[in-house]
């Protein structure tokens, strides 16, 4: 069934608001929706929003249910940050989620995750703020300053896309309920003409075009007359953005989202790094996200890989090496460890240098707790840091109220001690009755512990303004606190990051958005504090630009010369010209506080860096997160990447070792290959695999199964062999063989040629001289600007050229072909043909049936040739106005003055005598 026709307004508006009362019913109890004035809520209600970093956002109104229970039940999100982030969901039926102050990027769908048949809404807020959280007043919030990016596709495929689309799509969608029309973006899949804009009652809705109908992909709250051209939209096509920018770097990534947030060096200087991943990065998939640690040796060979979870949403947040052991920490929303205790629990766990797991921890309360931070001190004793909303070591502010009157759950801090064994000696929970974050923990060169992070209350000290940053020194015996520090402006102060010197002083980092250690450039500005080992504060300093400028949370290193080093982002010009969103950045600081070097790079889409790690060898490893070609060719959505610097000027130094000329043969099993730059062969042999080559001439041979082959830019030759292949090519004069099944092949700008074979194909070749060949079924063959050839061979195809001067050959059956402005050539071939040529000087050679031509004003005409009376019709604009005139043994068809079309071996009479059999509109 197709959905060719759009509803009604009317209809369109009852259907969603009918959708979104049933699907919040039936997924949060006494459901609220204060976002849409179209929808009335209940009197008085009740917000349950635990944890002021990462939380779910549920709302009640059932008095009888049981506060610890409900969180995490039925919503389950990451945010990182209250700056400039990617908020970013997992795989639940419907989600609200939401970013703070800053410049988000909030993405909701899984490319990598399979969503068929399931109901899926993300319910987006890009400026859910503190004030409106500790006020309640969602509905009365006022559109900020900041500008949110919504994630609705990539360069991959459109999100919340059904296979099945009678409905219209309203089973799966993106809800964003405060669109900045001056400020946020809309990303989209493909380009503009692959949508459609409704204004409903409820707000603007967009729609997929499907070759089955209308998509529904996003509702966007309280608008109208949006434009799809104008700068609330970026689309980003359906070929990877171009890169690699930097060829000495490493990408890793799937096509669903990687986050890489983790990383830390061993004695030997081998580097480890880790975060989530949606897709299957290190082995299958096990649920909504996996978390991943992998190791490289110094030169970028990867050593191993692992990747382990659950069927619920795991991250490693942190790892940290006692120099021959690593350790993991992070959070489950499953059964990773031991039994769970909750909606989110804790997880240590410790890996031998060969990548074997030597033991895992779980912990928690029945609410939330996150760990976002682990380290090691000399004796082997290991320090997991985080916050909770529960009781982990003690009775938080909030827990044990009563549910119907708690409005605000507040976190506790915590620092737990665990043996090399992983028995935990001790942990000691500490805050206010305000929020209270811990996202620091670190040790100094004779076992003391530090701790930092940020409060709303008076935690050291009196509360300077909104949020003040903390700093605490604990007895490594047992915890008990030995002095505490607070400080901050009247202003947003976080604390992201802690790490000590050879001498025992305490390094600390953040973002300030008032005149913490300088005058603020603007927004968001950094800061660098050193204290002494009694806390006494010997320098700070801030810097930044006129926009948003941060570390992230792991984005301060002390090497073993007591250099300092930060990484983290910026969307201005803070360290050289900004290459177009969002760039990384790193710099060096002496002991003193002096500022060495600062470096920016980025690619023209989203890129931060996220962790920083430095060897006893000179040099210093970045690590981020990108959905560019950083590193490599973008796999799809989100990818990690990481570079290597030197540490005296901040020179990249090469470390990906794949940039060489390699023969790789896969195994017989379904695995995933990829190389860096160079002229590569690779076979994928056996199983359905995922083949990434890089800029380079490369020979890439697909085997018998779905392959999933992409290369960056070069003049490749690709071979999909079998399955239902998806053969991906970068710019350059590429050879691609589909097989014998449905592939889908596109191809960047260049002289391509491309074999569809078999199958229903998909074909889509770039700007550039083209020959395209379809299939024996029905293909959608689509070119870019130039001289392109095109063959339809069988089936009934679409064939569309852009413009310039194409030849294009229907098949036998009924094509729909479609061509740009230029002089075209095309060929029917067989019945039942609509073809519709652009402006130029066009040759038409009907086939043998029927068929229907486009005849429009403007420039140039068709040479129209075997036109059949009772079988041909001619498409027009306007039934006035024609007229028909006898020209050298032809028919010249005119509208007004204007030739719109030169039919060969005919005379005017049949066309004025046969007029409505002829002309349709």
């Amino acid at each position: 069934m197709t959905n060719s026709n759009l509803p009604s307004k009317s209809e369109l508006s009852d259907n969603l608001t009918n959708v979104l009362r049933s699907a919040f019913s039936d997924n949060f109890p006494g459901a609220l929706i204060t976002v849409l004035d179209a929808l009335t809520p209940p009197s008085d209600p009740d917000f349950l929003i635990p944890d002021g970093k990462s939380f779910p956002l549920f709302f009640s109104q059932n008095p009888d249910e049981n506060f610890p229970n409900i969180i995490g039940k039925y919503v389950d999100f990451l945010t990182t940050s209250s700056e400039p982030n990617i908020v970013a969901s997992d795989d639940q039926e419907v989600k609200a989620s939401w970013g703070r102050h800053g410049s988000d990027n909030l993405i909701g769908f899984d490319p990598a995750t399979n969503h068929s048949g399931k109901q899926k809404i993300d319910v987006f807020t890009g400026d859910f703020t503190d004030e409106i959280l500790l006020s309640g007043q969602v509905d009365n919030r006022t559109r900020s300053q900041w500008s949110d990016r919504f994630i609705l596709g990539d360069w991959q495929q459109p999100y919340y896309v059904e296979d099945e689309t009678s409905n219209f799509g309203l089973n799966q969608f993106a809800f964003i309920t405060d669109f900045n029309p001056t400020e946020d973006i809309i990303q989209l899949h493909g380009t503009a003409e692959d949508y459609e804009l409704v204004d409903t009652d409820l707000g603007t809705a967009i729609f997929w075009r499907k070759e089955t109908g209308y998509d529904l992909v996003g509702l966007v709250a309280k608008t109208s007359n949006l434009n799809l051209e104008g700068d609330n939209f970026d689309f980003k096509g359906n070929t990877p953005p171009a890169g690699p920018v930097i060829d000495k770097a490493i990408q890793i990534g799937t096509n669903g989202i990687d986050f890489l947030f983790a990383s830390t060096v061993d004695a030997e200087g081998n580097l480890y790094v880790g975060g989530g991943t949606g897709g299957s990065l290190a082995g299958t998939n096990a649920g909504a996200r996996d978390a991943w640690l992998t190791k490289y040796d110094s030169q970028g060979k990867q050593v191993w890989s692992k990747q382990f979870g659950t069927t619920g949403t795991e991250t490693s947040w942190s790892i940290a090496s006692d120099g021959k052991n690593i350790y993991v920490a992070g959070n489950t929303a499953g059964t990773l460890g031991d039994t769970s205790q909750g909606g989110r629990d804790l997880y240590l766990a410790k890996y031998d240098s060969d990548g074997n797991q030597q033991w895992i921890k779980q912990f928690g309360t029945l609410t939330f707790d996150e760990s976002f931070r682990v380290t090691t001190d000399t004796n082997g004793n290991i320090y997991v840091g985080g916050h909770t909303v529960g009781g982990l070591a003690g009775e938080n502010k909030n827990v044990g109220q009563d549910p119907n009157n708690l409005t605000f759950p507040t976190t506790d801090s915590f620092v737990a001690k665990f043996d090399s064994s992983g028995n935990q000696l001790w942990v000691q929970q500490f805050g206010t009755t305000e929020l209270d974050d811990d996202w620091g923990v670190t040790t100094d060169k004779d076992g003391n512990v530090f701790a930092g992070g940020n409060t709303r209350g008076d935690f050291g000290g009196k509360n300077a303004g909104f949020y003040d940053n903390w700093l605490v020194k604990l007895d490594k015996k047992d915890g008990t606190k030995l002095w505490v520090k607070q400080f901050g402006t009247s202003n947003y102060d976080f604390l992201w990051d802690l790490k000590t010197d050879s001498t025992g002083n305490v390094y600390a980092t953040g973002y300030t958005l008032g005149d913490l250690g300088g005058k603020n450039a603007g927004s968001s500005d950094i800061w660098l504090a050193k204290f002494d080992n009694d806390g006494n504060q010997l320098w700070i300093k801030q810097f930044g630009t006129s926009g948003d400028d941060a570390p992230f949370f792991d984005g301060l290193e002390v090497d073993s010369n007591d250099n300092v080093f930060l990484t983290g982002y910026t969307d201005s010009n803070l360290g050289g010209t900004n290459a177009g969103s969002y760039d990384a950045w790193v710099t060096k600081y002496d002991k003193d506080g002096n500022q060495l070097w600062l470096k920016q790079f980025g690619t023209p889409d989203y890129d931060t860096a996220s962790t920083i790690s430095a060897d006893n060898y000179g040099n210093v490893y970045v690590s981020g997160i990108t959905d560019g070609s950083l590193g490599g060719v973008n796999a799809g959505s989100y990818d990690a990447w990481v570079v290597k610097l030197d540490t005296d000027d901040g020179t990249i130094q090469d470390y990906s070792i794949n940039n060489r000329n390699e023969l790789i043969y896969g195994g017989s099993q379904a695995e995933k290959i990829t190389t860096g730059n160079g002229n590569d062969t690779i076979y994928g042999n056996g199983g359905e695999d995922t083949l990434i080559a890089g800029n380079g001439d490369n020979l890439v041979v697909g085997a018998s199964q779905a392959d999933k082959i992409t290369t960056g830019n070069g003049n490749d030759t690709i071979y999909g062999n079998g399955g239902e292949d998806t053969l991906i090519a970068g710019d350059g004069d590429n050879l691609i063989y589909g097989a014998s099944q449905a592939d889908k092949i596109t191809t960047g700008n260049g002289n391509d040629t491309i074999y569809g074979n078999g199958g229903e194909d998909i074909l889509i070749a770039g700007d550039g001289d083209n020959l395209v060949f379809g299939g024996s079924q029905a293909d959608k063959i689509t070119t870019g600007n130039g001289n392109d050839t095109i063959y339809g061979n069988g089936g009934l195809d679409t064939l569309i050229a852009g413009d310039g001067d194409n030849l294009v050959f229907g098949s036998s059956q009924a094509d729909k072909i479609t061509t740009g402005n230029g002089n075209d050539t095309i060929y029917g071939n067989g019945g039942g043909d609509y073809i519709n040529s652009g402006a130029g000087l066009d040759t038409i050679w009907l086939g043998t049936e029927s068929a229907t031509v486009v005849l429009q004003i403007g420039e140039g005409y068709n040479n129209i040739n075997n036109f059949q009376l009772g079988a041909t019709k001619f498409k027009v604009s306007s039934l006035d106005n024609l007229s028909f005139s006898d020209s050298n043994g032809s028919t010249q068809i005119l509208q007004g003055n204007d030739l719109l079309a030169v039919v060969s071996w005919q005379n005017s009479n049949t066309f004025s005598s046969n007029f409505d059999a002829i002309f349709v509109v």
